[in-house]
């Protein structure tokens, strides 16, 4: 589990994250707010590339941020798809993913067949030797989330993961999800509500730079019993109100 208590961040002298609490039990947890809320930011946050200017973190109780050793631990148990992956033109995708799992940690006997493992998941598998700069934009997205997925970590942090998929691999993605996420922390952060209820168990909802709402899926759709168009509904209009999705 990963909980958090009174983040602040504060980017160009303005708090994009005021107080934040919260906490990301086992299972999948869709990150919802509008534009602008800090979803990013939260990410981000968790996965310590933002520093922050106040509060704590803590990973099965423990705070990941405490020492070299900790962090260096928690960033080998943890996966993490940033919104704008920042991958250079030139490498190959192989590579790149065989990158991500040297980061992970992974021995070098295993890293080949886990990012070939990561990358069939992603339906990448024909594109093995391509130069990122040769692929579309829904193809870099899969590399990150192949990047993400590689050694599959027990904790997973993913920005949009779903953005500029087809339905057919956005489907296929949140299957995946959703096989690892029974023993395993996800944070999806989405615009879809056909996300949310195609993986995800809990809901957070960011507003003004704080949870503002924190439920399981079930107890939101309990009783609507009418299918996924009006589970959906159900969903905005219970949860988010007028902070669009």
């Amino acid at each position: 589990m990963i909980e958090f208590q009174d983040l602040e961040v504060r980017l160009g002298g303005r708090a994009v994250l005021d107080g934040a609490n919260g906490s990301l039990p086992t299972g999948v947890t869709a990150l919802l707010g509008r534009n602008g809320a800090g979803k990013t930011t939260l990410i981000r946050s968790l996965s310590g590339l933002v520093r922050l200017h106040a509060g704590t973190v803590r990973v099965d109780g423990v705070d990941p941020f405490v020492s070299h050793s900790a962090l260096t631990a928690y960033r080998r148990s943890l996966g993490f798809m940033p919104q704008d992956p920042p991958f250079v033109g030139s490498a190959r995708v192989l590579d790149v993913v065989r990158y991500a799992a040297w980061l992970r940690g992974l021995t070098k006997s295993t890293e080949h067949a886990s990012a070939m493992t990561a990358l069939s998941d992603v339906d990448l598998g024909d594109h093995l030797r391509a130069r990122v700069r040769t692929l579309s934009g829904g193809q870099r997205r899969r590399v990150a989330l192949a990047c993400a997925l590689v050694g599959e970590p027990r904790f997973l942090l993913l920005d949009e993961p779903t953005a500029g998929l087809d339905p057919d691999q956005r489907d296929h993605f949140l299957d995946r999800v959703r096989g690892l996420a029974p023993d395993r922390t996800v944070l999806v952060s989405t615009h879809l509500m056909e996300d949310v209820l195609a993986v995800a168990d809990h809901i957070a909802v960011l507003d003004g730079g704080r949870i503002v709402r924190s439920v399981p899926v079930a107890e939101v759709l309990a009783g609507t019993g009418e299918g996924p168009a009006t589970a959906m509904r159900e969903l905005r209009r219970s949860l988010l109100g007028d902070v669009s999705a």
